[in-house]
């Protein structure tokens, strides 16, 4: 995963640092292993504040804890599911989004 969103690489050189879309790397365990500047910015918080932490206690979001959609896509196969959700990032106004899921595997389907 880490190759996907770089972390500790100097700002820039990571792809998803320039992407309008919102990106979210979630490790096999759940918890977030990093994100982008458009996530920080849809959900409120910082990288350091979000690495190492549950993925739903970032997005904040009713469904994770009904139909995670992590959760869902793992099982189901699927390469891209999308799901539209109500997220309330740090006590906000509650907001409508689509979250885009995708498994990433290694070379042994892992």
């Amino acid at each position: 995963m880490q190759n996907l969103l770089e972390t500790n690489a100097p700002p820039g050189n990571d792809i998803s640092h320039h992407l309008a879309e919102a990106v979210i790397a979630i490790g096999s365990g759940g918890a977030v292993e990093g994100l982008n500047p458009a996530a920080e910015r849809l959900f409120r918080i910082s990288g350091a504040q979000a690495v190492g932490r549950p993925c739903h206690e970032v997005v904040r979001s009713s469904v994770c804890q009904t139909a995670c959609p992590r959760d869902r896509v793992l099982s189901s196969g699927d390469a891209v599911t999308s799901f539209d959700v109500e997220i309330s990032s740090d006590g906000r106004d509650p907001r409508r989004v689509c979250i885009l899921t995708s498994a990433v595997r290694d070379a042994g389907g892992s």
